[in-house]
């Protein structure tokens, strides 16, 4: 049996992927496509329109098939390591968490833990952004405090468009 690096181990979204986005195509009766295979064959037919960086997620999906023992060992310390976001804030007195970028959204995803990504000003000229992430239920919350956030620095420029 395996045992991969659980912290930021990904095989709980590839082992479930697949099965969810068949469900999800099962509800959109006019859908070509029925599955992920499906999705990864047509995909093929003009790869340099449809996957110029390639479908290498999708190949993970494709190849990892958990026990049933492996997922829910990793389900479950997904749930618990998430948890620890609860004692984290909960413990500091703190409204929310900051991660650069979209570090860790992997990790309050895992917990089913809200997130919201918005954008906190430019390095080089290139844009950058922040993620705040709290406890469940405080959507509410969270949406206020990036909106405060992107009201006092308005990090945001538009970009040129160009015609």
């Amino acid at each position: 049996q395996k045992q991969p690096e659980k912290e930021a181990n990904f095989d709980i979204l590839f082992h479930e992927f697949p099965a969810a986005f068949e469900e999800y195509l099962s509800n959109e009766p006019n859908a070509p496509i029925k599955n992920l295979t499906e999705l990864m064959e047509y995909n093929l037919l003009d790869k340099e329109n449809r996957i110029p960086f390639g479908q290498g997620v999708l190949d993970k999906c494709i190849e990892t098939n958990l026990s049933d023992i492996e997922y829910k060992e990793l389900k479950d310390f997904d749930l618990a390591y998430a948890a620890s976001l609860d004692t984290l804030i909960k413990d500091n007195s703190l409204d929310a968490l900051i991660f650069t970028g979209y570090h860790g959204t992997w990790l309050a995803a895992k917990g089913g833990y809200p997130s919201v990504i918005i954008p906190a000003g430019y390095i080089d000229g290139r844009p950058f952004s922040i993620t705040f992430t709290s406890i469940k239920f405080t959507e509410e919350e969270l949406f206020a405090l990036a909106y405060q956030y992107e009201q006092h620095t308005l990090a945001r420029i538009n970009p040129a468009v160009s015609s």
